[in-house]
């Protein structure tokens, strides 16, 4: 915890009111945004991607997936 302080990481989730859901997906879907994500990983691997985070100098977004989300 106090290394996402001390590099100024930010965590963010995501939420969507389930009626603006398909707006939300309609605006993704019209860009590729897949560049901006380097690394991917299931849930069970958070304390991965953090060390991704802090250790790797060209980290893009780290995609935290959850179920059968890969």
């Amino acid at each position: 915890y106090v290394n996402l302080l001390m590099k100024q990481f930010t965590v963010r989730g995501s939420m969507e009111y389930p009626e603006r859901f398909e707006d939300a997906i309609e605006l993704l879907a019209r860009r590729d945004l897949s560049m901006l994500i380097t690394h991917q990983l299931p849930l069970e691997r958070f304390g991965d991607g953090l060390a991704v985070l802090e250790g790797e100098k060209d980290c893009g977004k780290v995609m935290i997936t959850m179920g059968d989300e890969r």
